[in-house]
């Protein structure tokens, strides 16, 4: 079975004042032993639902030019903090992205931590939400 590869695409996305992106990002383990970030929900009005190219279920491949494989979840989030005003994020669409942007859909009208809090961190953000990360 071959898996068809994603092109890659690159978006610039500018920081709240508070330094959020408007996103929650997730470490995954993919089927050959990787571990990747993907994008688990958007804040509606926020800087990534306001540019409209990132949706839940993308998969992250780097910040500012600096690869994701195998990084930590908090690697990947030093990266975005060390990133300044605008992040630049590299990303592939989800091989199910018809499927994945319908549930971005129905995931950001949910009353969602992160929508009220923004200037929380993004470890604090997943935490709230009950989502469990794994450090290595």
């Amino acid at each position: 079975m071959t898996s068809k590869r994603q092109p890659e695409f690159t978006v610039e996305i500018e920081k709240t004042p508070e330094g959020s992106l408007g996103i929650s990002l997730v470490g995954k383990n993919s089927s050959d032993g990787t571990t990747g970030i993907v994008v688990v929900s958007i804040t509606p009005g926020g800087p990534t639902d306001k540019d409209g190219r990132i949706s839940v279920g993308d998969q992250v491949k780097a910040i500012n030019g600096i690869s994701l494989r195998d990084k930590t979840q908090q690697e990947t989030l030093n990266l975005i903090k060390e990133s300044g005003r605008t992040a630049r994020i590299t990303l592939t669409k989800s091989h199910d992205s018809g499927h994945m942007t319908q549930s971005a859909s129905q995931m950001t009208r949910v009353d969602h931590p992160v929508a009220r809090n923004p200037s929380s961190s993004l470890e604090d953000e997943l935490e709230k939400s009950g989502v469990r990360v794994s450090k290595r």
